[in-house]
């Protein structure tokens, strides 16, 4: 079955949906891959596999997410790459690029898994446990950026205009500084539990200091993502964005979290929350990663903030974990972190090594420091 589809010069560009199997060309058996539903078949089986492939590894002692980053590997360029061979296999049409189906999937997955584990911190928690937390937070996220963003510009005469313009390439490292010194507590409460100890002193303490950091870190990345606006696009382009942000930040907490509340107290005791109100919730957590899209910020932005604002426990954060948290763990998490591996291409720290040196350098140090401000605190 073809279909045709016309674009603005009135080209027409055949869209292939079934084909006749590897028959069809012996000599090139992959042509197979030009039609959408073998595409989709294989994408299917190499991601189902992707999960099974946890059950051996585990044995071993990998967890969850290193088994999906090696499949991911697996994937990428070192051997299959699945991610290129996939993107002009459809059509020439970038609209109809074969990756879609993955990306929506892989964009699907961490929404959803930061929305959970999001979900899962509890604000009472969190918020009283005295200063020690609020110094830990400040501190894992000040020192780092100050002290890395201090180091950014070193060696910049010795970038490779060849491998990226200098400042595209000073720019990446602003963002993996500023990536490097937040905490993002989705991870943060997802690796609590997965250890058993979210509800430990540890894990409350973590989790204080977590929340503490991804609040200056999303201020961070709110005003860079607004300044990076202001001068490559526009500068009313970049205010009609901030204020649409601060607009985000009052719907949450004085729209969604009392309708939130709404809904727990109109919920019989001992009595499940009506359907109506979970797809409620999770058509506005949709919703708020398109708006925040829209805007020119980070997807998870939206899914993050409603989670934290959403009572955590019966009925309505139990009844979203409990509808939800199968499906995205087994099935939407692991597509996204293969997904993601698969750009990873690991030949290039051979090949590239001198021009990357400098940003694994960054990381470590990075790293390092926000190791030892969150250490140095507690002593």
């Amino acid at each position: 079955m073809n279909t045709t589809t016309y674009i603005e010069d009135c080209r027409p560009l055949l869209f292939n949906i079934s084909s006749n199997g590897i028959w069809e060309n012996l000599k090139s058996p992959d042509v197979i891959f030009g039609y959408s539903l073998p595409l989709m078949e294989i994408q299917i089986l190499l991601f189902t596999s992707v999960v099974m492939a946890h059950m051996f590894l585990r044995c071993i002692g990998i967890s969850h997410i290193a088994s999906y980053m090696i499949a991911g590997l697996i994937m990428g360029p070192q051997l299959f790459d699945l991610r290129e061979k996939s993107t002009w296999k459809l059509s020439l049409d970038p609209i109809m690029n074969g990756n879609g189906p993955l990306r929506s999937f892989s964009a699907c997955g961490f929404m959803m898994f930061t929305f959970l584990m999001s979900l899962r911190t509890s604000r009472r928690v969190v918020f009283n446990n005295g200063p020690l937390p609020v110094v830990i937070g400040i501190l894992t996220f000040i020192v780092p950026l100050v002290v890395g963003l201090c180091f950014r510009n070193v060696l910049d005469d010795n970038i490779n205009p060849h491998y990226m313009p200098p400042k595209k390439a000073l720019a990446e490292r602003t963002v993996i500084i500023a990536t490097q010194s937040s905490i993002l507590l989705p991870t943060i409460t997802y690796f609590l539990s997965e250890l058993n100890i979210l509800n430990s002193e540890f894990g409350r303490l973590a989790l204080s200091a977590s929340v503490i950091n991804d609040i200056l870190g999303v201020s961070f990345i709110v005003l860079a993502y607004s300044l990076g606006t202001y001068k490559n696009m526009s500068h009313s382009t970049a205010y009609i964005d901030l204020i649409a942000v601060i607009i985000f930040f009052l719907l949450v907490f004085f729209v969604v979290k009392p309708a939130a509340e709404w809904i727990v107290q109109e919920t019989p005791e001992n009595k499940p929350v009506a359907n109506i109100y979970v797809h409620a919730v999770t058509l506005t957590v949709l919703g708020s990663a398109v708006y925040t899209t829209v805007f020119h910020m980070k997807y998870v932005l939206g899914p993050v903030m409603i989670g934290l604002v959403i009572p955590e426990g019966p009925p309505l954060g139990s009844a979203l974990e409990a509808k939800y948290e199968k499906l995205t763990l087994n099935v939407f998490l692991p597509i996204s972190i293969a997904f993601s591996t698969m750009r990873c291409d690991i030949t290039r720290i051979v090949y590239e090594l001198d021009d990357i040196l400098y940003n694994i350098f960054l990381m470590v140090l990075t790293i390092a420091l926000k190791l030892v401000a969150g250490i140095a605190p507690c002593l």
